[in-house]
C-alpha cells in the first residue's frame, strides 16, 4: 500500500496566530501583570511552575489551585487546537504519527491509530512538542512512561480531559498512575507488532 508524504509544518503558539488558537499562550498572557514573562520555547508545565515561584504561590493556596485548574484546562484545549478533537479524522492521526517520527505515515485512520496508539508517549510535551518544535521523546513500555510522567510532574489533567476534551484526546489517556491496566499497550504488544510489519519494520523513533 502507498502511503502519503508528509505533509505537516508545525508552528509555535507564539506566532501570529490569534490568541483563540493558542491556549497556553492566552493563559501565560493573563500573568503578565505580576511581571512574570513568558518564554514560549520551553517547556509550558516548566513555565507554570516558574509562574508560581515567581507569585510565591505555595500548593495549596487558593490562587496555586485556581491557576492550575485553568492551566490544565489550556493544555486540553491546545491539544485539540494542534491535533483536533475527532477521532475518526485521518489527518488528526497523521499529525500524531509524524511527531513521534512514524515512517512512512500510514494512510488510513484503522493504520494510523494502530501505528500510534503502540507508541508510549507523554501528552503534555506531545502537546508542547507541537507548539514549540521541540523533540519528543517516546517509551517501550506504559511502565516506563509512567516513571518518567511522575519523576518530571507532567500528568495531564485526566479526569478534566474526560470531561472537556475531544474523542480524539480520550482514545489517547493512558493509566499512568496504575500502568498494568495498559499492559497490552505499546512496543511488546501485538498491536505495535502489527503496525511495525505495516511499516515495513520500521519504529517510531526514541
Amino acid at each position: 500500500m502507498s502511503r502519503s508524504p508528509s505533509p505537516f509544518s508545525f508552528s509555535s503558539s507564539s506566532s501570529s496566530a490569534g490568541e483563540e488558537e493558542a491556549p497556553i499562550l492566552e493563559f501565560f498572557s493573563q500573568h503578565t501583570k505580576s511581571g512574570f514573562e513568558y518564554d514560549p520555547s520551553q517547556p509550558s508545565s516548566q513555565e507554570f511552575k516558574r509562574l508560581c515561584d515567581h507569585n510565591k504561590w505555595k500548593p495549596s493556596q487558593p490562587e496555586s489551585k485556581v491557576a492550575k485548574t485553568e492551566f490544565s484546562r489550556a493544555i486540553i484545549q491546545q491539544f485539540n487546537v494542534n491535533f483536533g478533537k475527532d477521532e475518526k479524522d485521518l489527518y488528526s492521526w497523521q499529525k500524531l504519527c509524524q511527531m513521534v517520527s512514524i515512517d512512512p505515515i500510514p494512510d488510513t485512520v484503522e493504520e494510523a491509530r494502530e501505528a500510534f496508539e503502540s507508541v508510549n508517549v507523554n501528552l503534555v510535551e506531545l502537546t508542547d512538542g507541537y507548539s514549540n518544535g521541540q523533540p519528543v521523546k517516546t517509551f517501550d513500555t506504559v511502565q516506563k512512561l509512567s516513571r518518567y510522567t511522575l519523576n518530571n510532574n507532567l500528568i495531564f489533567p485526566k479526569q478534566m480531559a474526560y470531561q472537556e476534551a475531544g474523542g480524539l484526546l480520550k482514545c489517547l489517556l493512558r493509566n499512568i498512575l496504575n500502568p498494568s491496566k495498559d499492559v497490552d499497550r505499546g512496543r511488546g504488544s501485538s498491536v505495535h507488532r502489527r503496525a511495525k510489519e505495516r511499516r515495513g519494520g520500521k519504529r517510531a523513533a526514541d
